[in-house]
This record gives structure tokens, C-alpha cells and sequence, in this order.
């Protein structure tokens, strides 16, 4: 009787293990943002007072030590999603709803992002990167 009674308690423990592995993972959107230095170049209205400002909305923290491209094409992590962006120079805006083709890649070590390459497409090409 101790036995079958010990194998139950086993197997129930097994099966909240089994659960426990296979639970799905909570998912929050996760904001990015960058501040860029002042312009030292400058030509038209643009001044040295001008910068590159904005955020980076995805569907989940970036994983540590990895290449995520988050290219409309070319998702390279399934749970990682681009959800929205908005980038400033100071005079004008590009966001997800004014824009065309962008690329967005993100180099993350053991303590965040490292590198990011973004290129947004509307009239011009704007180049942000981090390095």
C-alpha cells in the first residue's frame, strides 16, 4: 500500500515537472531608446544643435549574446517582433506609418544592446547606427 501510495505522489510531482517545462513564457513589449550626440556637420536649416533622437518598440527583451534581425523580411527569432518606431533628427520625424522599407538589426551581449544598424526608407534613407 506505501508504494502505490509513494508512486502516485511521484507522479503527480512528475506531471507539475512536465508542466512547469512546458509553460509558455510571458511576453511584454519592450521600448528601446536612443540619444544621439549633437550634428558637428551640418547643412541647410539643420544646426549643430540638432540630433538624432527615438525609440524602438519590440514584442519581447531582446535575448542576450545574439544577431536579431527584425527585418520585415528576414525575422530571424519567431518570438521577436517588430511592433513600432519613431526616430527625429530635430525637424523631421519617421515613424512605422510614414515610412517604407527599414532594416533593423540589434547585436546584444551578456548586458544589452551593443550594436544596432537601422535603416529607414521614406523620400531620403536614414541611416541610425550604435557601434
Amino acid at each position: 500500500m506505501t508504494n502505490r501510495h509513494t508512486m502516485r505522489k511521484v507522479s503527480g510531482f512528475g506531471v507539475l515537472l512536465l508542466a512547469a517545462c512546458y509553460a509558455p513564457v510571458a511576453k511584454a513589449d519592450t521600448t528601446y531608446t536612443y540619444t544621439g550626440h549633437d550634428f558637428t556637420t551640418v547643412s541647410g536649416s539643420y544646426t549643430t544643435s540638432n540630433f538624432v533622437s527615438g525609440s524602438v518598440t519590440v514584442s519581447n527583451l531582446l535575448p542576450l549574446n545574439n544577431f536579431i534581425d527584425l527585418s520585415p523580411c528576414c525575422y530571424n527569432l519567431p518570438d521577436y517582433s517588430l511592433i513600432s518606431y519613431s526616430f527625429t533628427d530635430g525637424q523631421q520625424t519617421v515613424t512605422e506609418l510614414n515610412s517604407g522599407p527599414r532594416t533593423f538589426f540589434f547585436v546584444t551581449d551578456g548586458t544589452g544592446i551593443q550594436e544596432w544598424d537601422i535603416r529607414i526608407q521614406d523620400a531620403l534613407v536614414h541611416r541610425f547606427n550604435k557601434t
